[in-house]
């Protein structure tokens, strides 16, 4: 998953903070523009969804289906819904598949 930093620091309910309480996880990537982490367990992911949706952001336009805050991403496939403000890559590193996301200014 993928989360924009600015809508975490602006919208998300005790900013940052109030972000790493709620992850459901020990590691997460952040470079100041964006924040990723992994889930395995679709379920997982699904109540991630809700619960950051409850804490302010929003996952997708409802006309359009793009993301808006975040995205869920197939470390594979890439943004499983379209995503402006991301660019995704993967490559293979000997044997073993590389996935990149970055953030692209929209």
């Amino acid at each position: 998953m993928v989360i924009r930093r600015e809508a975490i620091d602006g919208h998300y309910e005790d900013s940052w903070q109030g972000f790493i309480a709620q992850l459901p996880v020990d590691r997460v990537d952040d470079d100041g523009e964006i924040a990723s982490f992994a889930l395995e367990d679709e379920d997982d992911v699904a109540a991630f969804v809700a619960a950051l949706t409850e804490g302010g952001l929003c996952h997708l336009d409802e006309q359009s289906g793009v993301a808006v805050d975040f995205v869920v991403i197939d470390s594979l496939r890439g943004p499983m819904r379209p995503c402006a403000w991301l660019e995704f890559s993967s490559a293979a590193c000997g044997d073993t598949p590389v996935a990149t996301a970055v953030y692209r200014r929209t």
